[in-house]
């Protein structure tokens, strides 16, 4: 059942729902103008993330008007789904994997373990430095509350996995808070660092409570052998719920059964391995552990919720029970007499999945054989396909950019000129249904003959689609907007150049099952509505012209006027490790040549430093 913290909340005027109850549109949400999101920790991260996503897509008058705070206890990692692999000869661009294939690396593991004579604090470290070369810094760039200090390094990690958080949080539109609710009344939070104000609505990130329904089935006697402490201390259920030795047995039991998922963490190669051994154990085919051996793996346990309940200071607080998930996976396999995984030489990651562990099936082989398909492509020389890199591009386009665009005309009737400004990739769920073209089929129907605006290059566009069942805030559309001043280069019959205020609006949409970037015109009527195709965002391979970087292109018939665009994607990196993955800047390009107009148009973006609404992003 739903975990809510005891503390004193009815005296609060606004909504309260947990994060089980999660949706959107939510009547517990809708209107409210200050939405507090509690929880440091996955189910938090991901909703307060979605949340942003719903109210970008908001028309700039709604949104401008509401406040999203995240609040937690202690700075937290955010670890994309997909990592960085640094390259020698271009830092700029990067491969990408997948997030559990570079962290689940046995080649990894081997090169040796955790040195024994170390201390806790120097473990702890040692796994902070890690994460941080992973993820390409300590944070300290997107805000300052979720900068990894030299105090917080020391302190066991805590992590969550998402793609737009950073981005959101950087934008402005999540604000986030250190502190530890306390109480809520009327319409103020009290927290044990200060008071947030004007709160509409509070959303409980805080877990799960599974002891009550434990109760249900277990004897009472049984239930209180799980539980004890055998100290003066208040159990910490939501933590760890159950002393089980490997999170599974217990001498009550008197070797007649155990439990298979009672774990938190990355589970399905947990639960494979228990499963596995319980059925080895009840068939007889694996010899039971003694009790003194049980005894001494739940003493273990309990001293691990012993001292997350007595660490007073949040920072100091465990994530998980069992932190170390390949650790334990690697003991259950030797526990079950199961083969350790194959050493491969390859640069790339010896990946630990779950089907490695599963009796021989189709399924699982099949499993494996996707994983190695995509080490493969990225050991092949098209490591520009596979859908990974396309995925890595578009969620590193979210936020502001400075733009400078210069335009040469070869044309007398179209003014060369430069344009400075500032654009924004707004994400927001997607606004419309399309399959995307083949790759290189970018002709627009219209070119033919036909006049159906919401068909072109094969393509059918449903106007509105609802919104995806699955609320993580993952970005799968961008509109597209820029607006700055276009300035005309001086001509002879022109000597003066003329200033203009310029707009233009596009729709980019990422479709994750075609590895495909797609570009869309939008009405002229309406500059948030889709109305046909413009083209599809082609990454041929690295820059082979010195200057780094993905590149790539396409050719689109737009009418009577044919597009040559052209893509270069620099990512940060250096030599030494990968950066922390995003974008350090783009160039989008396009040749232009038709009846009335042939010109060349270059834009170079660059990040804009810090948030973009206000007082939101400090």
């Amino acid at each position: 059942m739903p975990y809510v913290p005891p503390m004193p909340m009815d005296g609060f005027t606004g909504s309260v729902l947990h994060s089980v109850e999660y949706s959107w549109p939510h009547e517990k949400l809708s209107g409210k103008k200050k939405i507090v999101v509690v929880g440091g920790s996955m189910s938090g991260v991901e909703i307060v993330a979605d949340i942003a996503l719903r109210i970008s897509s908001l028309p700039e008058e709604e949104r401008a008007g509401i406040e999203l705070v995240h609040l937690f206890s202690r700075p937290f990692w955010i670890v994309p789904r997909f990592l960085p692999i640094a390259h020698k000869e271009d830092p700029s661009a990067p491969r990408f994997l997948p997030d559990d294939i570079v962290l689940y690396d046995v080649n990894g593991r081997r090169k040796g373990p955790m040195p024994i004579d170390k201390t806790q604090e120097e473990k702890n470290i040692l796994i902070n430095t890690f994460i941080s070369s992973q993820v390409g810094g300590r944070q300290e760039d997107i805000h300052p509350n979720l900068h990894m200090t030299d105090d917080y390094m020391r302190y066991t990690p805590w992590v969550a996995i998402s793609d737009s958080y950073l981005e959101f949080v950087r934008s402005g539109a999540i604000k986030p808070v250190i502190g530890r609710l306390e109480s809520a009344d009327g319409s103020t939070l009290c927290t044990d660092t200060g008071e947030i104000t004007d709160v509409d609505a509070i959303l409980l990130g805080t877990g799960f409570y599974p002891s009550a329904t434990l109760q249900r089935f277990l004897p009472e006697d049984l239930f209180r052998d799980l539980t004890s402490n055998d100290a003066d201390i208040p159990e910490d259920s939501n933590f760890l719920p159950l002393l089980l030795y490997k999170e599974c047995l217990h001498p009550s039991f008197s070797n007649t059964g155990g439990f298979v998922g009672m774990y938190k963490g990355p589970f399905f190669g947990i639960m494979e391995l228990q499963g596995r051994w319980m059925a080895g154990l009840l068939s007889g085919k694996l010899p039971w552990p003694s009790v003194r051996e049980m005894e001494l793996g739940i003493s273990e346990s309990r001293a691990t919720r012993t001292l997350r309940i007595m660490s007073r200071a949040p920072e100091a607080r465990i994530q998980w029970s069992m932190g170390d998930y390949m650790a334990l996976v690697d003991d259950l396999r030797q526990t079950i007499g199961l083969p350790i995984l194959p050493e491969t030489n390859e640069v790339y990651p010896n990946t630990m999945v779950p089907a490695h562990f599963s009796p021989g099936n189709e399924e699982a082989e099949k499993t494996l054989r996707e994983v190695a398909e995509v080490l493969a492509e990225r050991r092949g020389k098209d490591e520009a396909k596979g859908g990974i890199l396309s995925r890595a591009i578009f969620k590193a386009l979210h936020g502001k950019w400075k733009l400078c665009r210069k335009i040469v005309s070869r044309h007398p009737g179209f003014s060369s000129g430069t344009f400075e400004g500032v654009a924004e990739f707004l994400p927001r769920p997607p606004s419309f249904s399309c399959t995307p073209p083949p790759a290189g089929d970018d002709t627009n129907d219209e070119a033919n003959g036909q006049e159906e605006a919401a068909t072109c290059a094969n393509i059918t566009i449903t106007p509105s689609i609802p919104p995806p069942p699955v609320y993580s805030g993952e970005v799968q559309e961008y509109l597209y907007t820029e607006t700055g001043t276009f300035t005309t280069s001086p001509t002879p019959t022109m000597p003066t150049p003329l200033t203009i205020q310029a707009r233009r609006s596009y729709i980019y949409r990422h479709h994750p099952t075609e590895d495909a970037i797609t570009v869309w015109f939008v009405k002229p009527e309406d500059s948030s509505c889709v109305d046909y195709f413009f083209h599809r965002v082609e990454i041929s391979g690295r820059a082979k012209d010195g200057k780094g970087g993905w590149v790539g292109g396409g050719k689109h018939l737009c009418r009577a006027d044919w597009y040559w665009p052209r893509y270069r994607f620099r990512f940060n990196g250096s030599e030494g490790g990968v950066g922390d993955g995003g974008l350090k800047g783009f160039e989008i390009g396009y040749g232009v040549k038709g009846p009335k107009k042939e010109y060349d148009s270059d834009g170079v973006y660059e990040r804009v430093k810090g948030g973009s609404r206000g007082g939101l992003g400090e």
